[in-house]
């Protein structure tokens, strides 16, 4: 597992993009999932979680740096991320066995019909 200093020299790395807005300050990916009805942004890239705010019409992306250990492409962060997908897993597997699950699957196969091109 790396160390607090060695992660955050790897984010260092990316301080060019401190000087840009709207970028993760750890990956430069500029694709974030805003939460509804919070401020919370994620990047979509590396994972790593922070505020959104509008400062004289630029965006910015703040972020604790007690968070930079969970990253997805740090093995701490592998480690956490894979974690968190078998959960999710195990939850989606638990789910699909019950009644309700099965319903909503049979409403939407009834709802929607396949379309497929002609073979003529």
């Amino acid at each position: 597992m790396e160390t607090p200093e060695q992660i955050l020299a790897y984010s260092a790395l990316s301080k060019t993009a401190r000087t840009r807005s709207g970028v993760c300050l750890h990956c430069n990916c500029n694709d974030f999932y805003l939460v509804p009805g919070t401020d919370k942004a994620i990047c979509c890239a590396c994972g790593l979680e922070g505020t959104i705010s509008v400062a004289d019409g630029a965006v910015e992306i703040t972020y604790p740096e007690d968070q930079l250990h969970r990253v997805h492409d740090v093995l701490s962060g592998k480690e956490l991320h894979g974690k968190d997908i078998a959960e999710n897993e195990g939850r989606l597997a638990q789910m699909k066995k019950t009644d309700a699950y099965k319903a909503r699957v049979a409403h939407y196969r009834d709802a929607i019909a396949p379309t497929a091109p002609s073979r003529a």
